[in-house]
């Protein structure tokens, strides 16, 4: 198993978790994946399933050979452990329940331009190492499941709940002060990497019912409308910190001409156009004003807002 790739005339290389992205914006398949550092062709593995399978992360095999040695297919030395091991298991009866996307993803992970596999005439012991040693990037990290869209966490979130809550009616557990006990143990064990925030899938959300001043994936519902050449989101309803409540409007800091030519996002115009409340997801910190009792969150990423359908 192996978490990196490139292509066959490429310079660059990507992690599974990065063509996976690519996959859920544009529905591309690319069935040509070759391994950087040996050439040795891959099979991407758990990158163009369908949505909301989590059951393995993304990742590559090797497809009619093995990976020529030194090569590990990672980009670690044979002298190195080959990959970062991530304890995904949860213990009790719900055994392993899946591997959803850990960390939000803002910048690629390798960076270093390479000779492209189809210019190299043959893969030996000092070119392949030379290969390796080209590419920097932080290792702990290729082989984890990550995502630059939190639409990707929260339908593994979704998932993860949806998958507790079958077994526990199959465990007939039908409390729910019990339930939602054993939804809090679960999420709290897969952790969640968001930026200047390490927390889990338990903290790492929260609805506007209650301020928080971490930076966290928001759920929130309103009206939307236009102001200045910008959509803003009218929250439903008030968010309280302390004793005291604040209106509170998502603003997207992005023209509205590129928004509408996002086809995730073109909802935004459909919405606007028929005044119709929609559920909407924002990752940021929600600044509030004491005085006049008002709270905003301001994106500038179209990747750090999700609408649903």
């Amino acid at each position: 198993m192996s978490y990196l790739a490139t292509r066959r005339n490429s310079d660059s290389v990507k992690t599974a978790s990065e063509i996976r992205d690519e996959y859920l914006s544009n529905g591309i398949k690319d069935t040509e994946w070759f391994c950087p550092f040996c050439g040795i062709e891959l099979t991407a593995k758990a990158i163009y399933g369908k949505k909301g399978q989590y059951v393995k992360s993304p990742h590559f095999s090797s497809k009619n050979e093995s990976h020529i040695r030194p090569c590990t297919g990672d980009g670690f030395d044979l002298e190195e452990n080959t990959s970062v091991k991530v304890n995904n298991d949860k213990k009790g009866i719900y055994g392993k329940i899946s591997e959803v996307p850990e960390k939000l993803r803002i910048d690629k992970f390798v960076k270093n331009k390479i000779v492209p596999i189809e210019n190299v005439k043959e893969f030996t012991t000092e070119i392949i190492k030379g290969r390796i040693d080209k590419l920097s990037f932080d290792k702990k990290y290729v082989s984890k499941y990550s995502s630059r869209f939190i639409r990707s966490f929260i339908e593994a979130k979704k998932y993860i709940l949806s998958e507790i809550y079958k077994i526990l009616k199959e465990n007939q557990i039908n409390s729910n002060d019990e339930i939602n006990k054993e939804f809090k143990k679960l999420l709290s064990s897969y952790p969640l990497s968001l930026p200047e925030n390490e927390t889990n899938y338990y903290n790492g959300f929260r609805t506007t019912k209650f301020y928080s001043k971490k930076n966290i994936i928001w759920e929130g519902i309103g009206i939307i409308d236009i102001v200045d050449g910008k959509y803003v989101l009218l929250n439903d309803s008030q968010i309280k910190n302390g004793e005291k409540f604040y209106d509170l409007n998502l603003y997207v800091d992005i023209s509205t001409e590129i928004l509408d030519k996002h086809k995730n996002l073109k909802i935004l115009r459909n919405a606007y156009e028929k005044k119709e409340k929609r559920i909407w997801y924002a990752l940021g910190k929600i600044q509030i004003d004491d005085e006049i009792l008002k709270a905003s969150l301001c994106i500038n990423n179209i990747d750090f807002l999700y609408i649903p359908e």
